[in-house]
């Protein structure tokens, strides 16, 4: 029997498949791009027998991913996104403490124990290292239930990390999108809640008040949107967008100051929204300014004069005929 492939995949730029290994179980090369494994005859490929059927169909059924430590391959078994869920399922009622060992997490190969435990904002965190790698391996970050907080950490909880542990707890007043919840996001794979997730016009409304806008992937990761294109595309291919919630943060407080300098010096209250004066204003030229006088009035002159005002409120003038509004 042998192996059919693309022997210029890896020149191609093709995905890395399967690994090959030799004897002790050791990689010795990996195959690029689609290949298959048939039987030979004298001058041709043939079938292969039941036997090396099980066989290779055993050893090739899991897709694998590749790392690379130090000057060595390492292939690690892929889970599917069904087996990712069911995971993510079982950790539902999970508690964590010291102690934790053999932790699945959903989108991450294997298991995890605790190396570490901080607290932020009243929340517990859990420093992760693999089972199977150990510091060879960047770290991950899981709340109190076991759930995904950050990946890739390795330099423990560091300041940049409780920075952006600060940021996961900080509670927000009010969402920039209410349709959409942290909950989406995490379902829809994106785990760290330092970005809220908004929909496409949302998200271009904020940009132009100058809030960072992000691209969210559900493998965890996330691009910078530069303007309304990246926005719009990213959107129709059904990718979700997120606002970072410190910027959304300074707008809202940006936004409430303005509002109450408003409301302070508005004369439309009407039109609250932060922009100062913008509403029609009472015609003053008709004003007449009572001449100044040293005399004192008496309080029957003011309410004489009130009581004049009332009836005037009260009973607008007639209009003649000709001047009735229909």
């Amino acid at each position: 029997m042998t192996l059919v492939c693309n022997e210029e995949g890896k020149l191609e730029g093709l995905p890395l498949n399967r690994a090959l290994r030799d004897e002790d179980g050791d990689i010795y090369d990996v195959v690029a791009g689609t290949f298959m494994v048939v039987g030979l005859t004298d001058d041709s490929f043939g079938s292969l027998t039941v036997e090396q059927m099980q066989k290779f169909s055993d050893l090739f059924k899991v897709p694998e991913q590749f790392v690379k430590l130090g000057d060595k391959i390492v292939a690690i078994p892929m889970i599917s996104k069904e087996q990712q869920k069911q995971e993510a399922t079982e950790q539902k009622d999970f508690e964590m403490n010291a102690d934790t060992s053999g932790l699945a997490v959903a989108g991450h190969i294997g298991t995890w124990h605790t190396i570490d435990q901080h607290e932020v904002g009243g929340h517990s965190f859990y420093l992760m290292e693999h089972d199977t790698y150990g510091d060879e391996a960047a770290c991950i970050i899981v709340d109190e239930r076991g759930k995904l907080v950050l990946d890739d950490v390795y330099n423990g909880f560091d300041d940049d990390t409780l920075r952006l542990l600060d940021l996961e707890v900080k509670e927000v007043p009010e969402m920039p999108d209410p349709a959409l919840s942290v909950q989406d996001m995490k379902d829809y794979g994106y785990a760290w809640a330092g970005v809220l997730p908004v929909g496409q016009e949302v998200a271009e409304k904020a940009l132009e008040k100058g809030c960072e806008i992000y691209r969210l992937y559900s493998d965890n990761t996330e691009g910078l949107c530069v303007d309304a294109k990246e926005i719009a595309d990213h959107a129709a291919k059904g990718g979700m967008l997120g606002i970072s919630k410190e910027s959304w943060m300074a707008a809202l407080e940006k936004e409430n100051y303005l509002k109450a300098a408003e409301m302070s010096m508005e004369d439309d209250y009407g039109m609250i929204d932060g922009i100062i004066n913008n509403g029609p204003k009472e015609d003053k030229t008709a004003e007449v300014k009572a001449p100044e006088t040293s005399e004192k009035s008496s309080i029957m002159d003011r309410l004489k004069s009130a009581k004049a005002e009332k009836q005037k409120d009260c009973c607008p003038p007639k209009k003649h005929k000709g001047e009735i509004e229909l």
